[in-house]
């Protein structure tokens, strides 16, 4: 199935623009781009040329990229508590981001590509978590020492500490601050600028994002946040002998760890800290791990139930691209139900409305969408019924709700009033 790059540039929500030189005037046409809700779409063009340096074939696709937490905010108006509306808003991603959420958000992408979440190629994700300790998380991050014999980074005031590796970073910082929040809240994200780790838990494309590559998701952020070697502030120096009071000082200094000693002689010192901590402090690191476990671990599979952070997706970087090279010129648009958006290309040529083949096709093969469908046409009568019940009122939801909709349109345009343009593409065009 081909994206219909055409139909992408006729939609009246986004605004493409190019690169022009400043000193030629040149129009740099390869790459335009556009904004959408704190995100990018870029539409690329490559040509391939023949012997002669003639173009022989021009390829286009589209990249995505941007928070699909931030996105899901935007679109239903939930905004930051120090949001400016003077200035550019810059998303907010601070509050519970469910799998409900990133299925939704999900279809909302599908519907405005006009493609199927196996077109979503991802090239870099972050997955992450918020969490709400029961103290400052200043008092966490200004411990951070290092993770994988690698000191952390920091920014912002010392708000934000990072530590990079070759495939992925280590991202942990103040989410009150940045946003003006009351609560105090920590985000810890693990971002993968490699897909390696990613694809051995199966994660490819944003069909893949569904509970059980979630929770694996949420294990592999755990063993991470537990690595991490972290110097805990809440250290009760009183209960200490003189001599594990000397070695506070050598042990709160990143120096000490990352230059005095090499990495092959840290293990001893990390178990004495380690036994320190947890023998006489509140242990912050364990507090957070545990909070993590309780949002993340446990993922609930029915939408209506979600009522826990599972993993929160940030700065999703998405190639959507066709299965396998096209030219533009060979493009068509997708076959959609006219109620639900979706792509219903596996039911009979001449369908219009979402039914019971392309249901089954959903439940089957993608489920955060078909649990999106649940949530929105299925009433909580039959939210425990059996599939083949839940596919059958679904089908009969769908209807109805396109039926709803013409009877509508013939009371508010009769058919002796004319009208300018057809009402199908003026839905369309307010879509998003």
């Amino acid at each position: 199935m081909n994206i219909d790059i055409e139909r992408l540039l006729k939609n009246k929500a986004l605004d493409f623009k190019c690169e022009i030189s400043t000193s030629t005037a040149e129009i740099f046409e390869e790459v335009i781009t556009a904004d959408y809700r704190t995100c990018e779409i870029k539409i690329i063009t490559k040509h391939e040329f023949g012997k002669c340096g003639k173009s022989k074939k021009k390829i286009q696709h589209v990249e995505f990229s941007g928070s699909v937490h931030k996105l899901w905010n935007h679109i239903h108006e939930v905004k930051a508590p120090n949001h400016d509306p003077k200035k550019r808003d810059k998303g907010f991603n601070g509050n519970l981001f469910t799998y409900c959420s990133i299925a939704e958000t999900r279809q909302h992408l599908m519907t405005l590509f006009g493609c199927t979440a196996s077109q979503m190629i991802f090239q870099n994700v972050e997955f992450g978590v918020n969490v709400e300790p029961a103290f400052n998380p200043r008092y966490f991050i200004d411990g951070l020492l290092f993770h994988q014999n690698i000191g952390f980074q920091y920014d912002y005031e010392g708000n934000y500490a990072q530590v990079r590796h070759q495939r992925y970073l280590i991202k942990i910082y103040f989410k009150s601050w940045q946003y003006g929040m009351t609560t105090d809240t920590l985000r810890i994200e693990v971002k993968y600028t490699r897909m390696q780790d990613l694809k051995s838990i199966g994660v490819r494309t944003f069909e893949d994002i569904v509970p059980d590559t979630l929770e694996k998701a949420a294990k592999m952020l755990l063993i991470k946040f537990e690595e991490i070697v972290a110097y805990d502030y809440s250290i009760r120096n009183h209960e200490l002998s003189k001599k594990d009071r000397s070695l506070l000082t050598q042990f709160a200094n990143p120096r000490y760890w990352l230059r005095d000693i090499s990495a092959k002689y840290r293990d001893r010192p990390k178990k004495k800290l380690k036994k320190i901590i947890e023998q006489h402090s509140d242990n912050l690191q364990k507090q957070i791990l545990k909070e993590i476990e309780e949002k993340c671990v446990t993922i609930n599979r029915h939408c209506d139930e979600c009522k826990c952070v599972t993993i929160n997706s940030s700065i999703l970087g998405v190639s959507i691209q066709p299965r396998g090279v096209f030219d533009i010129a060979q493009s068509r648009s997708t076959t959609v139900c006219s109620v639900t958006g979706l792509d219903i290309s596996m039911q009979r040529a001449d369908s219009i409305l979402l039914s019971h083949t392309g249901l089954k096709f959903y439940r089957e093969k993608e489920p955060g969408v078909f649990s999106a469908l649940l949530e929105k046409y299925l009433s909580p009568l039959w939210r425990y019924a059996s599939p083949k019940k839940q596919i059958k009122e679904l089908a009969h939801n769908i209807r109805n709700v396109r039926s709803n909709q013409q009877i509508r349109q013939r009371q508010l345009y009769p058919d002796y009033q004319p009208t300018i343009f057809r009402l199908s593409a003026i839905a369309n065009a307010g879509q998003y």
